[in-house]
């Protein structure tokens, strides 16, 4: 990682924040700052109540990682364990697609319906550089994309269809959203 800021100072950051719309690079050092980032942005999602995933993007890090809440499929696991997924791409994905409404820690009071991919296949990287994959479905499936599309600079207001995003145009007014973004109606975790 090229910049590095303190793991223990990092935080959450909110629209209109420009990390949230930059494409996070690929990580190549896998060494203890890496590892710090990422315990502590596990740290900083448990903080809050309502978030399932959170990517690097969102703590002000430019570096392709995400971390998600294990078991999200199995509400009866009452013990919640996160795992951290570097460098994550998709690999194969379903052709049956689930509309469910979002919302995101990154963007407080917006949410809304957005279709993702029932089931899909990620190739990733492990905090010691290995490779594996990993076959997901749905709420943790949608937690995957959605993360994967912020560390491509893709947000939640930008995929999702007319009727939402203009449900939620007071609120993004105040998050001051610019607007001008593009709205891919398929962004690359989810066509």
């Amino acid at each position: 990682m090229e910049s590095h800021p303190n793991p223990e100072s990092l935080k959450l950051v909110q629209c209109p924040n420009q990390a949230l719309f930059t494409k996070a690079s690929p990580v190549i050092d896998f060494n203890e700052y890496t590892k710090l980032c990422a315990e502590r942005m596990i740290t900083i999602l448990k903080s809050f109540d309502s978030g399932i995933g959170l990517a690097a993007n969102q703590v002000g890090l430019l570096y392709r990682i995400f971390v998600c809440q294990n078991n999200l499929n199995e509400p009866s696991i009452k013990e919640k364990s996160h795992s951290i997924y570097i460098n994550p791409e998709i690999i194969e994905k379903s052709s049956n697609r689930i509309s469910g409404d979002e919302g995101c820690l990154s963007f407080p009071g917006i949410r809304g319906s957005v279709s993702r991919h029932q089931e899909i296949t990620i190739r990733y990287q492990n905090i010691d550089g290995s490779i594996s994959s990993k076959t997901v479905k749905d709420l943790e499936a949608r937690c995957f994309q959605h993360e994967i599309d912020h560390l491509d600079g893709i947000n939640i207001p930008q995929v999702f269809g007319k009727k939402d995003f203009n449900k939620n145009r007071i609120t993004l007014n105040k998050l001051k959203f610019p607007f001008q973004l593009p709205r891919p109606i398929l962004t690359q975790a989810n066509h």
